[in-house]
């Protein structure tokens, strides 16, 4: 998994944990059942073990998915790009207003519909 991009921590945490997060485990009787780690495992049944607990971390074709390390980069990468995007759209708004605010259409306008609103009975304003 060294050349997937898979650190020993990426390993270890495959060895525990599926690739969802919960641990390594089964379900019986409609319940999850988290199994053992390798200290109930004979000793020339630990290279079983091992390939067995990362075949769910492997997909179709054999080949090594995404580590937990690599799934959380992306993630945070996906949210910095999301935070950056809202960043730039509140930014554009603000600009918009302060263009408005100085707009002398926009201000006029503003006037406008102020004089208009005042004018109306007071029965008939929210």
């Amino acid at each position: 998994m060294k050349d997937a991009g898979w650190s020993v921590v990426d390993v270890l945490y495959a060895l525990d944990h599926l690739p969802d997060g919960r641990a390594q485990g089964f379900v019986s009787e409609g319940e999850w059942v988290p199994l053992p780690g390798a200290d109930t495992i004979a000793e020339d049944r630990i290279p079983h073990w091992i390939s067995f607990r990362l075949n769910h971390w492997r997909d179709a074709a054999g080949h090594p998915v995404e580590s937990h390390t690599q799934m959380l980069e992306r993630r945070q990468a996906a949210r910095e790009v999301q935070e950056a995007a809202q960043r730039r759209a509140i930014a554009e708004r603000q600009a918009q207003r302060r263009r408005l605010r100085h707009d002398p259409a926009a201000t006029e306008a503003r006037r406008e519909a102020m004089a208009a609103v005042r004018s109306l009975p007071r029965t008939h304003r929210v």
